[in-house]
């Protein structure tokens, strides 16, 4: 198995074990499950498209992750207040 074969192998045990985890941390931030299985998704497909040097360890995994999924909600509930207010 290559290098990025290994890193896909990672991400994608990484996914299986912690997408609940992860879709129901974002779900409680912006309140729409369905919005929060996509940022979730949409994290781990960016990350599979990073040109990673080097492979992901699972501390460094999980910190990205939450860090990520943490940023898109937040974008997401900022992106909805402001087309409320304008709306």
């Amino acid at each position: 198995m290559n290098e990025r074969e290994t890193k896909f192998k990672i991400i994608d045990n990484y996914y299986k074990s912690h997408y609940e985890e992860l879709r129901s941390f974002v779900c409680k931030r912006i309140g729409d499950i369905y919005e929060s299985e996509d940022i979730v998704q949409n994290v781990f497909l960016r990350l599979l498209s990073y040109n990673i040097l080097t492979l992901p360890n699972q501390s460094d995994l999980k910190s990205k992750m939450h860090k990520d999924v943490q940023l898109d909600s937040d974008g997401y509930t900022t992106e909805r207040k402001i087309y409320v207010t304008d709306g």
